[in-house]
């Protein structure tokens, strides 16, 4: 029996195995919307995300293991000139995204704040966490003679260019 040959579906198999292969280090898909940005700080995480347009009472931050869900609406300006719009950009309709944090945050400690069209989000890592990794450093630390638990610090020559 002969069957018709699709490359196409020959891509898609190998597309379906890209994705898979480097699904671990994906952190979110890439879609239309506000822009983003996440940074880890001294004591946990700052989130900033473009909302121009959006009041306060329309922004929802939920926090849940370790996804953060950002929720916005923007609503529909009605008043126009009595000329009407020559461009208009700017999308009415709700917005939301879920990201996936590299590690636990206290969400009781959140902090959120809307201002200038900017939502900036304070996310301290959880004190358990914190504790844990203290705890497992000082563990580690012990193990080792004393004669190894000198940190020695080396220095290298400056070069000139």
């Amino acid at each position: 029996m002969l069957m018709r040959w699709d490359p196409w579906a020959d891509l898609m198999v190998m597309r379906r195995m890209m994705d898979r292969l480097l699904e671990p280090w994906v952190w979110t898909e890439p879609i239309e919307g506000p822009e983003v940005s996440l940074t880890r700080t001294e004591d946990g995480l700052m989130v900033r995300a473009a909302l121009p347009g959006v009041r306060p009472d329309d922004v929802e931050v939920q926090i849940r293991g370790d996804r953060l869900t950002l929720r916005a609406e923007v609503r529909e300006e009605r008043t126009v000139d009595r000329f009407g719009w020559v461009l208009r950009e700017q999308r009415a309709g709700i917005w939301e995204r879920t990201f996936r944090l590299p590690f636990r945050v206290d969400a009781r400690r959140a902090e959120a704040e809307l201002s200038g069209g900017v939502l900036t989000v304070h996310l301290p890592k959880a004190e358990g966490l914190m504790a844990r990794l203290k705890r497992r450093v000082k563990r580690l630390w012990n193990a080792l003679p004393p004669s190894r638990r000198t940190v020695r610090v080396r220095t290298r020559p400056a070069t000139s260019n």
